[in-house]
């Protein structure tokens, strides 16, 4: 088993070059781990500094981490120098090349290393930024990002990272978060699962960072607990601000459970509703709706798609306000056991948040998702398509990438994201079984093959529904009509299409 102690982490990732250089992708002799030495202080020495200060406790902890491999304990003071110096050469955004042969040992071996290497990095920036009076974000947000940069190049390598190394005991913070008064210790084998899950999401890169941020903030909060160190006050309530279908509900379900893991929440649900669940239509019944749901919620997230339409108006007879003033109370109520998120548009949502002083109090962290790319566009498309093992033709696969591209160019405020390619995967099945469905007996390959024809009339149908809801009925009647042709408008009738037709799939989106 691992023992939690500086020293140990700092043991573990000299075991992990040592390993590299056994497999011939790293220097041997004395030098081997010089690069790793200076990374590590680098690191260390960055968090320490981001306060401007260097206290005594910081300098303990980098002592004690560096104690199996110096012959003679530093003093304080050189110690001080030393990551100083350190720090002043790291860069951050850089990967190293000990870490690469890391990886690169991983992909010989099928080994897991890299992710060791990464979890014993966390825990030892996660105890600096503990070990003192002193707390400052930026510390954990610059440790997040740099992980986040040793994540990425190993997933860019074809490594699946694991979580908390197997032969792990209970970390620092899960240690800190079960002493005596803390009823809800963390959960670090579920934390970890659902921290890969988040991951496993298409894009979303700058949300995960956000909430792996968050994450480490919680973890270093409750180790400063266990130490009698002072934590300033956290809100956790949070704004959710993008376009439909780019992964808000999905992120607030896995925020939920993340929640529990770490002992924040006690169930970590998640509530949906939005201002018809939250507003009635008479005087005094408004309250008691949103009474209802927060109670429905709390011990979890209570998530609220579209907030902004609670104040839109202000009338006699429109009760929106009354359910957000009856909602900060209860929020300041449940403060312990109730996470609230609010989601929507980026503009409506901020003028939200500003309608109210009790709102603009306790949603302090914005969290924007970006539309999809049409890379991750595509990338959705083909999850769906793994899940329900079906698989695109050469042709097919090729009009999919002008599609999608044709997608994100057009889109505008209401774009669905995610959800359109659900929907134009949904059309595209349908499409197929009706293609192949007057077939006897079809082969599995029949069955599993998503053809051009199949895509093209997908797309010409969610195009001509979104004419016929901006009232265009000319161009909905164009759109359906190249489905009805049963060639996809310019193919010659075996589902490949000729060269006049290889731009229907990009016209059904323009």
């Amino acid at each position: 088993m691992i023992e939690r102690t500086p020293s140990r982490y700092a043991e573990r990732l000299f075991d992990a070059v040592d390993a590299a250089a056994d497999r011939g992708f790293w220097i041997t002799g004395d030098g081997r781990y010089t690069e790793l030495t200076d990374h590590v202080l680098g690191l260390v020495g960055t968090l320490i500094a981001a306060d401007d200060t260097t206290s005594d406790e910081e300098l303990a902890y980098v002592i004690e981490m560096a104690k199996p491999f110096q012959p003679q304990e530093p003093t304080k003071g050189e110690t001080a120098q030393i990551v100083r110096k350190a720090a002043r050469k790291a860069d951050l955004a850089r990967v190293p090349d000990y870490f690469k042969a890391v990886v690169q040992t991983d992909k010989a071996t099928t080994g897991r290393t890299a992710g060791d290497v990464i979890w014993c990095l966390r825990e030892l920036g996660l105890g600096v930024i503990a070990a003192d009076n002193q707390s400052d974000p930026r510390e954990v947000e610059w440790l997040t990002k740099h992980l986040g940069v040793l994540r990425q190049f190993a997933e860019g390598e074809g490594l699946r990272l694991a979580g908390e190394p197997s032969d792990a005991v209970a970390t620092d913070a899960a240690r800190a978060t079960a002493a005596p008064g803390e009823p809800r210790p963390v959960d670090q084998a579920a934390l970890d699962a659902l921290m890969e899950k988040l991951h496993a999401l298409v894009g979303l890169a700058r949300v995960k960072e956000e909430v792996e941020t968050l994450t480490n903030l919680i973890r270093v909060r409750a180790m400063r607990r266990a130490k009698e160190l002072p934590s300033a006050p956290m809100s956790l309530h949070m704004v959710f601000m993008g376009n439909p279908g780019t992964g808000k509900t999905t992120v607030a379900r896995v925020l939920a459970e993340i929640f529990r893991a770490l002992g924040v929440l006690s169930r970590g649900h998640l509530t949906e509703t939005d201002r018809s669940g939250l507003v009635a239509g008479y005087v005094g019944q408004t309250a008691l709706k949103v009474a209802e749901v927060v109670e429905r919620a709390l011990g979890g997230v209570l998530f609220i798609d579209e907030a902004y339409a609670l104040t839109t108006s202000r009338g006699s007879t429109d009760f929106g306000f009354e359910a957000v003033d009856s909602l900060v109370k209860l929020m300041e109520d449940h403060r312990d056991d109730l996470v609230v998120i609010v989601a929507g548009y980026p503009r409506p949502m901020r003028e939200f948040v500003r309608s109210n002083p009790g709102l603009e109090s306790r949603f302090n962290r914005y969290i924007e998702f970006a539309d999809y790319s049409p890379e991750e566009l595509r990338a959705i498309f083909d999850k769906l398509c793994g899940e329900g093992a079906y698989t695109l033709t050469k042709d097919a696969s090729d009009a999919a990438d002008r599609l999608f591209h044709a997608m994100h160019e057009d889109r505008d405020h209401t774009f669905a994201n995610g959800r359109a390619v659900r929907n134009l995967f949904e059309r595209t099945v349908a499409q197929q079984a009706n293609r192949i469905a007057r077939e006897a007996d079809p082969s599995k390959e029949v069955l599993c093959a998503l053809e051009t024809v199949d895509l093209e009339k997908a797309a010409a149908q969610m195009q001509a529904e979104r004419a016929l809801e901006k009232g265009d009925d000319a161009e909905a009647d164009a759109m359906l009509g190249m489905d009805a042709d049963g060639d996809g408008g310019g193919g010659n009738g075996d589902g490949h299409g000729d060269s006049d037709g290889e731009d229907t799939v990009e016209a059904a989106f323009r």
